[in-house]
This record gives structure tokens, sequence and C-alpha cells, in this order.
């Protein structure tokens, strides 16, 4: 009954925030295909300078032992000062295009990954992105969508109320973003201890 109740809930957060999910996912997907294209577009010295820095980092996961309490840290510095940034733009009144901005560079990452390691490696490369990026991020990014939308939506009834004379905020709405923010949290958590113990130890098995 529970579980349903929280189907619900989401469900109808969704519909009511449709739009906005559109526009977080498009600038995404915009990201993405920059990445892709800034790879592609990149000059032979640039590459020359990433290639030599992916073989060190493939050398360094192989032959040593992997530091997965130094992934873990680094995981958590990247993305959860993230998500905590994004709910802090929401609460300002020029938070939601530095919001966009965020989703477009997060999106740019992940496709200039995916792409340098397939021109790198070809079809190896592309086993590797699918087993380096892609399972954490099936994580991250509904979370970062999820994030931007509450906070361009709370950014956007500010403006709204500020625009109107109202200026009053209500409690509940304090306890919603609170409630947010942990869940979130708590789902890329799930994420964090993916890519800092699940996905070094199957890339150092591929690799070797």
């Amino acid at each position: 009954m529970r579980d349903n109740k929280y189907v619900n809930v989401i469900t109808q957060h969704i519909q009511n925030n449709f739009w906005l999910y559109i526009v977080s996912l498009l600038f995404l997907c915009t990201g993405i295909v920059l990445g892709i294209y800034a790879m592609k577009y990149m000059s032979e010295v640039d590459k020359l300078d990433l290639s030599n820095y992916f073989n060190s980092f493939i050398e360094i996961l192989t032959s040593k032992e992997i530091n997965n309490k130094s992934i873990f840290f680094e995981a958590i510095k990247n993305n959860v000062s993230m998500i905590f940034l994004i709910f802090f733009l929401g609460i300002t009144f020029v938070g939601l295009p530095l919001i966009l901005l965020i989703n477009l560079i997060k999106g740019f990452t992940i496709g200039f990954t995916i792409s340098f390691a397939i021109d790198m490696l070809g079809g190896k490369g592309l086993v590797l992105a699918l087993i380096g990026v892609i399972p954490q991020n099936i994580i991250y990014i509904p979370c970062i969508m999820g994030a931007s939308v509450i906070s361009m939506r709370t950014s956007l009834d500010k403006m709204k109320n500020n625009l109107f004379g109202k200026k009053s905020y209500a409690i509940s709405e304090n306890k919603n973003m609170i409630v947010s923010i942990a869940t979130i949290i708590l789902i890329v958590s799930l994420g964090i201890l993916m890519e800092s113990y699940v996905t070094p130890s199957i890339l150092k098995y591929l690799l070797q």
C-alpha cells in the first residue's frame, strides 16, 4: 500500500513537471552531442595527450591495487556536491539557467568520455565505456534530472511569488525540499558505491 503511495507521488510529480523534465533531458542530450563532436574535432596533439593519460590510467589500473577509498571520496565530491549545488541554485532567483548549464556539462562529460574511449580502443573502448561509464550514470542521471526539476520548479515559484508580491514560503515546502534532497542523496549513494567498488573491479578484470 505504501509502495503504491510513493509511486503515485512520483507519477504525479512527473506529470506536473513534464515540460521541465523535457527541458532538462534536452540540455543533457545536447551536452552528450557536444561532447561527441568536441572529441571528434580535437586536434591530434590534444588527442595524443589524452591518449597518453588514458594509457597511464590503464597501466595503473591493471598493475596496482585499486584504491577504492580514494575513488569513493572523489565520487562523493563530484556527485553529492553537484546535487547540493543544484538544490542551492533552486532557492535563488537566477538559478534556473545555471541548473540547465549543469545538465549540459554533465551530458558533455558523458558524451566526451564515451567518444574518447571508442576513438582510442574501437570496439573494446565501447565495451569499457559501457561498463565503466553507463552503470553508475543510470543512477546519477535520473537523480540529477530530478534534483534539477525540483530546483527549477522552486526557482520559478519564487520568481512568480516575487512578481505578484507574495513573499511567504510555506514550511511544508521547506520540508518537501529537505525530503527531496535526502531521498536523492540516498539514491546517488548507490551509484557512488557502484562507481567506487564494482566498476573498477570489473574494468580491472577485463583489462587484464
